[in-house]
């Protein structure tokens, strides 16, 4: 989900949804042609939102028809990336020189897809099947797993691969985040309110 002004946008497997923020009501929806299973939206500078397809069927195999697509502030739809390689875009989150970091359901990575639409080599996380990914402080982008447990910073990933004890520290930044949700109402309703759409999602 994303919100753009004062409009919820909410993926829907093939369209995505908008609903008066102040109000609840439908305010209509955008279809997105040859989408299988859209999942996660986040807003865009310029007052649109991209939307990512997972493309998995109801028994989640693969359609191998993987992209993310942007819906422009006047509703259009274009393709930013097409591409098997995207392994499952799930989660995605737009950095601010709109650069999009993705995280894959089928392949368990996290990827950045620039500006003109190509995906970056990606970096596999200890597990599988990643769910959202949000901006944070400093620059961090912790993942979050279908079974709830957050990513690690960059550097615990890589002592973690390695076969490493998880650093110093690493338990310090998921207290901190856990703190921060239990402090910031706002932050704690978005995040329940995503859990409950993986979880429509996943049913």
């Amino acid at each position: 989900m994303a919100i753009v002004g004062g409009t919820l946008y909410v993926a829907d497997i093939s369209v995505v949804r908008q609903f008066d923020l102040a109000t609840g009501a439908a305010k209509g929806e955008i279809k997105v042609d040859g989408a299988a299973f859209l999942n996660d939206v986040a807003a865009t500078a310029d007052g649109g939102v991209v939307v990512t397809d997972t493309s998995v069927d109801e028994k989640f195999a693969s359609l191998g028809n993987d992209a993310i697509y942007k819906i422009g502030a006047d509703g259009k739809v274009s393709t930013v990336i097409k591409d098997k390689a995207l392994g499952g875009p799930n989660g995605v989150s737009v950095a601010a020189d709109g650069t999009l970091w993705v995280v894959s359901f089928s392949s368990g990575e996290i990827a950045a897809v620039d500006a003109k639409g190509v995906k970056q080599p990606g970096q596999k996380l200890p597990k599988g099947q990643l769910d959202g990914i949000e901006a944070l402080a400093r620059r961090r982008l912790p993942g979050v797993e279908l079974g709830g447990r957050r990513g690690l910073p960059r550097q615990a990933r890589r002592r973690v691969e390695a076969g490493g004890r998880e650093p110093e520290g690493a338990g310090r930044h998921r207290r901190r985040q856990q703190a921060r949700l239990a402090a910031d109402p706002a932050v704690h309703r978005e995040h329940g309110a995503l859990g409950r759409d993986r979880a429509v999602s996943a049913a």
